[in-house]
């Protein structure tokens, strides 16, 4: 995380997303979420919650996925994910280092 924006080139290498969500307030609300990677097949490898500032009913959510954002799959992914978030940021995209698939 940095000022100025960098990711990586597209290119035929594994790479990580990184993005930080808050929901809107609804029933289901992560359930449907979570299903706009399952349809596109996009692996999530991390997802971690923790509460809105002085609040209990509002939660942001830490987010690492499968790929890069300008892979089809991904960007199907999260412009479905934006139809059930308040607020949606992409954080990084780096490449996947090779002890994640050994």
């Amino acid at each position: 995380m940095q000022k100025d924006i960098f990711q990586p080139e597209f290119k035929n290498n594994k790479y990580i997303t990184s993005l930080l969500f808050k929901l809107k307030s609804k029933a289901g609300a992560l359930y449907s979420a979570l299903g706009s990677f399952t349809l596109n097949g996009v692996n999530l490898n991390k997802l971690q919650s923790f509460p809105e500032k002085n609040s209990f009913s509002s939660y942001f959510f830490i987010c690492d996925v499968d790929g890069h954002i300008e892979d089809a799959k991904v960007k199907n992914s999260l412009e479905e994910l934006g139809l059930h978030t308040e607020d949606l940021k992409i954080l990084g995209v780096y490449k996947s280092d090779s002890f994640r698939y050994k």
